[in-house]
């Protein structure tokens, strides 16, 4: 029993049900904002394919980092410490087949494929793209914008979901620089390529201000593309998104250049957790 409760907490049970919660959410927008959805077996079906592969990527992720996270969070490590690296190898490989399986089972082909370009990625990940300069970072964003698309492949791509994408992609991305950032000095001793250790924090601080500049500049798109397509002006899409998602990120972008400490930068990834929730929230006001 108590191994279960060390997977539970391997595989992040709130980043899970941040993903399952956007997941939702994109098949909302997908329905023109109604909960059809729920009653469908195909979107169960995806939560729990979801689930299953989001967590076991974490799994899989501690796996190889083991070593530098008994630097950078030693009171939360658990592979090496409560579990064994063999043993969780061998649980997230058991996972993989018996989820794969079930897609086989019970889902169209196209999903299947996609199941397993997300099992294959965060393998990579984790084995080499994570210690890839920035390479690493735009795979993750890659990855929870493959959420959205999820959605879309079930229910049919529209203008408001193929901007959600844009937008997980942009603040994953913004999230997963922080956390270099965050994690640099287990990461340095480990000797990774990140940003932050081929630039330094100062000059990986600059860089992700810049691409929250671009964030923010890139809300505006949506207003643009409704205007050019519909003429028409949304105005509470625009109220929205500076209220809950341009004012927000000035925030953050003001506490990153205050921040010195790790926790300040930690504190700045989850707030960056909640903007992904505020920013779906204002694509709902788009046509």
């Amino acid at each position: 029993m108590k191994d279960l409760w060390y997977f539970f907490r391997l595989s992040r049970p709130l980043n899970v049900l941040i993903t399952l919660l956007a997941f939702g959410l994109s098949c909302y927008i997908a329905l023109q904002n109604q909960f059809a959805f729920l009653e469908e077996s195909r979107f169960w079906y995806g939560c729990l394919v979801l689930t299953i592969v989001t967590g076991g990527g974490y799994w899989i992720n501690d796996v190889f980092d083991f070593r530098i996270d008994q630097i950078n969070k030693p009171t939360k490590t658990l592979v090496g410490v409560y579990l064994s690296r063999k043993k969780v190898i061998t649980a997230y490989l058991a996972a993989m087949v018996v989820i794969m399986g079930f897609s086989i089972w019970k889902q169209e082909l196209v999903f299947w494929f996609i199941n397993a370009a997300a099992i294959v990625l965060l393998w990579l990940y984790a084995w080499i793209f994570k210690r890839i300069s920035v390479v690493g970072n735009l795979l993750v964003a890659a990855l929870t914008a493959l959420v959205v698309y999820y959605a879309a492949a079930l229910y049919g791509i529209r203008w408001p979901l193929a901007w959600t994408m844009v937008f997980a992609f942009e603040v994953t991305f913004l999230r997963e620089l922080t956390k270099d950032i965050e994690d640099i000095r287990g990461d340095l001793r480990f000797k990774l390529n990140t940003l932050p250790i081929r630039i330094g924090i100062r000059g990986a601080k600059k860089v992700l201000a810049f691409a929250y500049l671009i964030f923010v500049l890139s809300c505006y798109l949506p207003l643009v593309d409704e205007y050019l397509r519909l003429n028409l002006l949304n105005l509470n899409y625009l109220a929205a998104s500076v209220v809950m998602v341009q004012i927000p990120a000035i925030y953050l972008l003001r506490l990153l250049s205050l921040a010195k400490d790790p926790r300040d930068f930690s504190r700045q990834s989850l707030l960056l957790k909640l903007l992904i929730f505020s920013g779906m929230a204002s694509i709902l006001l788009l046509n």
